[in-house]
């Protein structure tokens, strides 16, 4: 693992200036020790190892066949049968300009 930067109440306040945030010295100090602890649980969990093969969410990794059957292919007379306007093989929208 390899050695993390120190995060500094000095880029907390950057932080803030850019995210347009009012900090009190008490919420920089609060937020330095979150930031650096969820800097340091990042780093803990990045060496973990991982293995590869059966777990319990193997069945949901096997997809289903994309088939198109008969009969479920909807013509463009169905499609356009629930749309306010249409030209008879386009929808048609309002156009809305400012």
């Amino acid at each position: 693992m390899s050695e993390t930067k120190k995060i500094e109440k000095s880029e907390i306040k950057k932080l803030a200036g850019l995210s347009k945030l009012s900090l009190t010295d008490a919420e920089i100090d609060s937020l330095t020790g979150d930031m650096r602890s969820i800097i340091a649980f990042a780093d803990k969990i990045s060496g973990a190892a991982i293995s590869v093969g059966d777990d319990d969410y193997g069945a949901a990794r096997e997809l289903r066949a994309d088939t198109v059957g008969v009969g479920e292919c909807f013509t463009p007379g169905v499609l356009l049968s629930n749309a306010p306007t249409d030209d008879g093989a386009y929808f048609i929208l309002p156009r809305k300009c400012p």
